[in-house]
């Protein structure tokens, strides 16, 4: 049954990550910035970072609607530990 209430998303839980080449640099500049949030669009949370695989992740979780833009300022963000 589709969501008819539009104050509420379609999912239980959203999560969207975003590759780091720059591990350690990323994590000395999460812990300079209490994680990031000040930096991060409204709704969005720093959840993990995961570098069990081929390469290093950073997940975040998303308590709103997601939008291009929103993605867009973030990978701006991470531009910097992506060189």
């Amino acid at each position: 049954m589709p969501n008819t209430k539009p104050d509420e998303m379609p999912w239980d839980d959203l999560k969207v990550a975003f590759s780091i080449k720059d591990e350690e640099a990323y994590g000395a500049w999460l812990n300079e910035t209490d994680q990031g949030n000040d930096f991060l669009p409204a709704s969005w949370e720093l959840d993990e970072i995961d570098c069990s695989g081929a390469r290093c992740v950073t997940v975040f979780r998303v308590g709103g609607m997601i939008t291009r833009e929103d993605g867009e300022t973030v990978l701006a963000l991470l531009a910097p530990f992506n060189l």
